[in-house]
């Protein structure tokens, strides 16, 4: 299953790259201000394990249990990944590949986060 959610929380690039120190991957933030925009996959038990290697838990990233608000107006628990703050900086930007990669799913994103993401300033 997969909807589109919001959640409490900006995304931002200021997780550091693992194969380069300049490059920001995706992170959220805690701010009552913002949103951030997604999809929400069930994932079967035994394939947390793999997820959780794919994105380098617990080393580069922590989970934390949050509330989503659905399209639909309901509410879900989700488990989202967050940088561990060592592996964060501010001031990175991504890379062409790897924002254009994050657009793929841009037909599930509302107009306005995906021309939020377009402009985002990359590295190359």
């Amino acid at each position: 299953m997969t909807d589109n959610c919001r959640a409490l929380s900006p995304k931002k690039f200021n997780k550091v790259a693992s194969r380069n120190p300049n490059e920001g991957y995706a992170n959220i933030e805690k701010d009552d201000e913002s949103r951030v925009e997604g999809i929400l996959y069930t994932i079967r038990e035994l394939d947390i394990e793999k997820l959780d290697r794919y994105e380098g838990y617990p080393d580069h990233y922590t989970k934390l249990k949050v509330r989503i608000k659905l399209d639909n107006g309901k509410e879900e628990e989700a488990i989202v990944y967050v940088a561990n703050p060592k592996r964060v900086r501010e001031g990175l930007r991504p890379s062409r590949d790897y924002l254009h990669h994050l657009l793929k799913g841009c037909d599930l994103l509302s107009e306005e986060y995906r021309d939020k993401l377009r402009e985002w300033e990359t590295l190359d």
